[in-house]
């Protein structure tokens, strides 16, 4: 698999703001001019595509992306991005590793950041057939689909012990792989009985679609 020109982080950070209120009034605009007159085909490039809407898109977030993304991309470290991965892979995420870059790179790929913005808006917009990977930042945590339970993704559903969200020292940036690091920290922390509690509400799960999602909450509030 080819690696994204954005990193995990930008790229999360991008599929949240796409979905913010600013940016899809931006793009129904777009859709709105684009719409096919009575008895007419839809114009398509060759005749003269109106995208206005969508580079007003890529306009605001290229304002927002750099106040936020604003200094050099840091080297990851394996250890880190192991973690992180398995954390992403749950999700359905294909995470990539982080790497590092110098001043003098980061500058110089600054002139080419709109473009790269637009045509990522131009991936992403409702009139295309084929969509990138959709994946919005919030659902890094949601547990994955019952029939697939586990019962680390039943810990991070809403275990007592689930730890919140780790602002980065930024403080504008979910510092993912640090959150990681701490879920899977307080789930290793469990007694065993916890954890075999845990497991056998997992199993229940994935055999047999009894155990509803109340009952479910309610042993977990329980613990």
């Amino acid at each position: 698999m080819p690696r994204r020109r954005f990193t995990d982080e930008e790229w999360l950070w991008l599929e949240n703001i796409w979905s913010s209120r600013e940016v899809r009034e931006l793009v129904a605009k777009n859709a709105k001019r684009d719409k096919a007159p009575e008895g007419r085909g839809k114009r398509g490039r060759q005749q003269k595509h109106e995208d206005g809407g969508l580079k007003a898109a890529a306009s605001y977030i290229h304002t927002e992306f750099v106040k936020v993304f604003d200094t050099p991309h840091v080297d990851e470290l394996e250890a880190d991005f192991v973690t992180r991965r398995k954390a992403l892979k749950l999700q359905g995420f294909s995470a990539q590793r982080t790497i590092g870059e110098t001043e003098e790179a980061f500058q110089a790929r600054q002139p080419h950041l709109f473009k790269q913005l637009y045509n990522w808006c131009v991936s992403h917009s409702p009139n295309k057939a084929t969509r990138s990977q959709s994946f919005k930042l919030a659902d890094i945590f949601k547990e994955p689909p019952s029939k697939h339970a586990t019962a680390y993704s039943l810990f991070l559903e809403g275990h007592s012990s689930k730890p919140a969200g780790i602002v980065s020292a930024e403080g504008s940036k979910c510092d993912i792989g640090a959150w990681s690091a701490k879920a899977r920290a307080a789930f290793d922390a469990l007694c065993a009985e916890e954890k075999q509690m845990l497991q056998k509400l997992a199993e229940q799960e994935n055999t047999v679609d009894v155990t509803g999602d109340e009952e479910v909450s309610e042993v977990m509030r329980a613990s």
